[in-house]
Parts: structure tokens; sequence; C-alpha cells
């Protein structure tokens, strides 16, 4: 069953387990805004969701006053057809028991979370207003599309395990051909200490109000 406090919550519907973070302000009385956050890769364990939740999504977007949520992944990876039918499901369940504005929602991603943004964006840009790509690469075909979906980047120079010379370059590529999406740099950010994203994540939400045509409260949710 749904939970319905505020804070944090491990939850399983639908078949997919989750975690769930609602603002102190939640009520259903204020459509909120959504932010959807898929974990990086590597060995799975029972509400992996938690990890991303705890140590980037709260502590980087909570003056969003917006609800969060990361599922667990169920297949080998986010790009794949099934996998966005897990998270359509996802997205059904949250639709039906908590009160989500229908048009502000940002799908967030880190390292393989972060390919599945790409991938998202490309084959269901109908799900989401905006993506933010965290730790991963640019995938190389789509400097070839004429790309519309906004998605702000954000690479580390150190980055062991993707060249941030590829993915600089792919934003360049991809900017001169006046699609809408920006790069940040983390110049000491190591692949395996997601928490050295935090700072980097909430800087991106003056952006994520554009994309909402919001101006929210600055203040921390405490």
């Amino acid at each position: 069953m749904a939970n319905h406090s505020p804070g944090f919550h491990l939850q399983t519907e639908r078949g997919i387990k989750h975690t769930i973070y609602l603002p102190h302000r939640y009520t259903t009385e204020k459509q909120l805004p959504l932010v959807v956050m898929l974990h990086w890769g590597g060995k799975k364990f029972r509400y992996i969701s938690r990890e991303i939740m705890e140590n980037l999504g709260i502590p980087g977007l909570t003056p969003l006053q917006a609800i969060l949520v990361a599922p667990d992944r169920k297949q080998r990876h986010w790009a794949l057809p099934k996998a966005v039918d897990d998270l359509k499901k996802l997205l059904a369940f949250m639709e039906e028991e908590y009160y989500i504005h229908p048009t502000q929602r940002i799908i967030a991603g880190y390292g393989m979370g972060g390919i599945g943004v790409w991938y998202i964006a490309q084959n269901h840009p109908e799900m989401f207003n905006a993506g933010i790509s965290m730790a991963a690469p640019i995938p190389s075909h789509v400097t070839q599309m004429k790309w519309r979906f906004p998605i702000y980047c954000i690479n580390s120079e150190l980055d062991e395990v993707y060249p941030y010379d590829l993915a600089k370059k792919a934003v360049n590529q991809l900017q001169e051909n006046g699609a809408p999406v920006k790069f940040s740099s983390v110049e000491f950010a190591s692949q395996l200490n997601v928490r050295d994203y935090i700072d980097p994540l909430s800087f991106t939400i003056p952006w994520i109000e554009a994309q909402w045509g919001i101006k929210t409260t600055r203040q921390s949710d405490q």
C-alpha cells in the first residue's frame, strides 16, 4: 500500500521495487513536480534505488519541493523496451496515488541510469519534460539527429569509466546543431563517488525551473 507520509519510503507496487521521497510540505491539495531517478549499473540488490535517493537525489534536489522516486532496475539495462514498460507502470501508479503535476516531470540518471535518460528521451519523449544525465556517455548517434529534447549533462574530467573528452565533444556537436543541451564539468569527481555530484546536481535547479516555467522556493525542506 502506498505511503503518503513525508520522508522517504521503500515500496513495491505493480511488481516494481522503488524508493520514494515525499517533501515535508506534501499535500493532496497542491500538485507537485515529479523527478524520476535511474540508478547506476553494477551488482543489483534489494532496494538499490535507496542508494541514489539518499546519496544524490534528496541532498541535491530537496529545494525543488518535488516528489522524488527511484525504481529498482529489473532488466539488465535501462535502455531496453522492457525497462521502459516497467517505468510506465511505475508512473501510472504514481499518477493514481499521488497528486503530481501533469507537465512538470524530469528524468535523471547516473552512470547506466544516464544512458537510460538518453534512451527514453529519444524513444519516449512524451513521458518527461527534460532530462539530467550524470557520469554517463552521450550516444554518438544522437549528434546526427535533429535533437529537441532538453538534457542537462554533468560529466567529470576524471571519470574512470566514460571519457570526459568524448562527452564534451558530443555536446558541442549537439549545441552547434541547435539542440537544447547544456553541459557542466566536475573537476575532481570519481565515477565511484556519487556524492561528488550533489552540488552539481543542485546547480541544475534553475534550469529545471525554467523547463517547468516555475520559480520554486529556495529554502531547504527541513
